[in-house]
Parts: structure tokens; sequence; C-alpha cells
């Protein structure tokens, strides 16, 4: 009896060594298994935070930029503008820059032949007849501004597109 006793205290002993086995295994992988989702939360937390970063800095980077094209696009607006003029080249030697578009304005400067000068989009409405010697033409004034910078006004005939002397002028 006694060697029955031990042969089915055998499995019995199996059997608890087995599940004290199986609990730990359980007991272990539980813990490993929610160490590792604290772990992945912290991993995503992480990762949502530098992903905000990478915004934030990505967002200042793109305004610095926009900032930087605005600027830029500024000034070549301004330069365009500053250089956005039509010339016009004197065809009379000694040419009168006048302070009113009248025979009569008080002479500013005198301009060289084939001078260049920037044509300022104004002219009179009404035109003066002048003998320049050779000829004797009736154009409007001009307003033009020197290389200088002095503004003034001009006898039409004096200026034109082309680097030219005035055919009718001495």
């Amino acid at each position: 009896m006694s060697e029955e006793n031990k042969a089915s205290g055998l499995p019995k002993l199996e059997l608890i060594v087995v599940a004290v086995f199986l609990l730990s295994f359980i007991i272990w992988s539980a813990s490993k298994c929610s160490r590792t989702r604290t772990e992945l939360r912290q991993e995503d937390m992480l990762a949502q935070e530098t992903v905000q970063e990478s915004r934030v800095d990505s967002l200042a980077r793109i305004k610095a930029i926009q900032d930087s094209l605005t600027r830029i696009r500024q000034e070549q607006a301004a330069r365009r503008k500053k250089n956005a003029y039509t010339p016009l080249y004197v065809t009379i030697d000694d040419l009168n820059v006048r302070n009113a578009p009248d025979l009569d304005g008080e002479v500013i400067v005198k301009l060289p032949l084939y001078a260049e000068v920037e044509f300022m989009d104004e002219w009179t409405d009404f035109t003066t007849e002048v003998n320049l010697g050779k000829e004797v033409t009736n154009e409007p004034w001009i307003k033009i501004r020197t290389a200088k910078g002095r503004e003034g006004w001009v006898y039409g005939a004096g200026v034109h597109y082309y680097k030219m002397r005035h055919p009718g002028a001495y």
C-alpha cells in the first residue's frame, strides 16, 4: 500500500510543480506585459511631444521663411519702382532745366548733349512754339529728373528716347 500511496502521490506532486510553474509564468508574463504597456505609453507620449515640438519648430521656420520672402519681395518691388523709369536723352546741347514749364521759368541746371534723364511721366497739356535755329517747333514741356536727382521741366524737343542730336538745333 505504501507503494500505491507513493505512486498516487507522485502525479499529485507533478501536478503541483506544473501548477506552480504555470502560475509563476502567468505572473511573470503579466508583469512583462504591463511593463511593456507602460513603456509603450511613455514612448508614445514622448513621440507625441517630439512631433509637437517638430511642428512648432517647423511652423517657426516656415514663418521665418515667409518673413524673409516678404522682405525680399518688398525690396525687389522697391528696386523695380526705383529703377522702373523711362530714360530720355538730351538732344540739344546745353538744354535748360527749368523750375516751371515755361520759357520764363528759372534755369536750375544746363544739361549736355546725350545726357540721360528720367522721364517723370508728366507733361503739359499746352505746347510752346520755340525757334531752335534751323527750325521752329511746337512741343509740350516734359518733367524730368537729372542723374544728380534734380527735378525740373525741359522743352519737349530737347529730349528723345534715343541718343541723337536734334536736327533743327545748331
